[in-house]
């Protein structure tokens, strides 16, 4: 016997079959469960709103990736009452040590020997297992409200026959491998490679010379009985002659998190962005750079080969700082969807949790506020194609985020290869370095280091 349907819910064909599926509209529905999405969703749950969050994988799950997470982040996450439990800090990062391409240090000063860091060393960030630390924003949101359902694949995106209630405007739906689920506003935060973009109209890759590919490994501290990699509060920050590249070794507590990062120029490391490379074997400016790193530290490069099954991980990263579409209709992006990871580091938390932040404000503005009626006014009287809140969103979105990115991608450009003149400049004056603390530790720090760089 079927369950009688309550307010708000109807029985909707799926697929081939008259599918008996339970759907409910929601004012907004959530398209990956990382640290954009679920903390777009917590806020967005937390003020009352209906929401969906979805996730195409199985939660938990691991990620590939260094596991920082800079105190300017945390900083972000706790203006939320998101306050990241000790339990899930492997480690805290209070100094940086900086290496030139032949794995010299820039700065030989014994002051250095501890790190660059600021006065009074605060904190500059700390390192997390991705796998934990992705969960706990995803059960925040959950506990706010927010509805979770994982492993559960976006096929497609269209507006509804429902009307919204907010100035007439139909709805979406959103096909599902669960099912077919109706939203308001759809968010994607699915990444890099998500279907959200492609599906709303809004991108259907980023474009070569936007991405950068990444690999990474962990490696246990205790390689063998006598080389043993000392975990200290410091991390490393490695300039290698590789075009737009540059190296890491963060501390973990187990474990050292040891990564490489470069432009994906060329066609014979570019990596297409529907998805990770099936290549099993690491690109050999990753195994050089291990070799080299190996070299200096004395580890033994067969016991770091066999540490982990599988080997070191790649990932892609599209690079912020180019203005581009990152909303469409009811549809904004956010995070690594909407490509807003600083050029120069590689980080990504940091603006993925703002821009989730910035359209959770938007969202609610629209849903609660006073958006009736509002149309942005076109250029040369010619009115854009736009809905009121994707018009928004980009607005604040990219005042708030954009004139940084762009100051990091200008460093980006003129550093060319990391491993030359901005080794030399650093090396030259040491107190130079300490804008990369700064980066970690703050927001607007690249306008300060663009004059300190740059101009003196």
């Amino acid at each position: 016997m079927r369950r009688r349907l309550q307010a708000g819910e109807r029985r909707v064909p799926v697929g081939k079959g008259l599918i008996d599926f339970i759907t409910r509209i929601y004012d907004v529905a959530v398209v990956g469960a990382g640290p954009a999405g679920s903390t777009a969703a917590r806020i967005l749950a937390a003020r009352g709103l209906k929401v969906l969050l979805i996730d195409a994988k199985k939660l938990p799950r691991d990620k590939p990736c260094a596991g920082v997470v800079s105190a300017k982040t945390l900083s972000v996450l706790e203006q939320e009452g998101l306050g990241v439990p000790q339990d899930l800090v492997e480690a805290e990062i209070y100094g940086l040590r900086a290496f030139g391409p032949n794995m010299e240090p820039v700065c030989m000063e014994p002051a250095c020997e501890a790190g660059i860091s600021l006065p009074g060393r605060p904190r500059l960030g700390i390192t997390v297992r991705r796998r934990a630390f992705d969960w706990f924003l995803t059960e925040a949101a959950r506990n706010a409200g927010a509805r979770l359902i994982d492993a559960c694949r976006l096929v497609g995106v269209g507006p509804s026959a429902a009307r919204d209630t907010y100035g007439g405007l139909p709805a979406l739906w959103l096909d599902t491998s669960k099912g077919r689920f109706e939203a308001r506003v759809i968010v994607g935060a699915d990444g890099v490679s998500g279907a959200t973009a492609r599906l709303a109209g809004i991108r259907l890759r980023f474009r070569w010379w936007e991405l950068a590919r990444t690999w990474s490994m962990d490696i246990p501290v205790n390689l063998a009985a006598n080389r043993a990699i000392p975990v200290t509060n410091v991390a490393e920050i490695y300039f290698p002659p590789i075009p737009f590249g540059s190296g890491w070794l963060f501390p973990h507590g187990d474990h050292v998190n040891v990564g490489i990062g470069y432009a994906a120029f060329t066609r014979r490391i570019f990596i297409d962005s529907d998805g990770p490379s099936s290549q099993s074997e690491p690109h050999p400016a990753f195994s050089a750079f291990l070799n080299n790193l190996a070299r200096v530290k004395g580890w033994e490069i067969q016991t770091i080969s066999a540490t982990k099954p599988g080997g070191p991980k790649e990932y892609l990263v599209p690079a912020g700082g180019f203005r581009r579409p990152i909303a469409c209709g009811q549809v904004l992006l956010i995070g690594d969807a909407a490509g807003l990871v600083d050029p120069f580091t590689g980080e990504g938390m940091f603006n993925a949790v703002r821009s989730a932040k910035i359209a959770a404000e938007t969202i609610t503005d629209f849903l609660c506020g006073d958006f009736t009626g509002y149309r942005p006014a076109g250029r040369g009287g010619r009115a854009p194609a736009w809905h009121p809140i994707a018009y928004e969103y980009t607005r604040r979105c990219y005042g708030a985020l954009l004139p940084e990115l762009r100051r990091s991608l200008i460093l980006t450009a003129v550093f060319f290869n990391k491993g030359g003149l901005f080794s030399r400049l650093l090396r030259r004056d040491p107190r130079r370095a300490a804008w990369l603390a700064r980066v970690m530790h703050s927001e607007g720090a690249y306008r300060r280091a663009l004059t300190e760089l740059l101009l003196r």
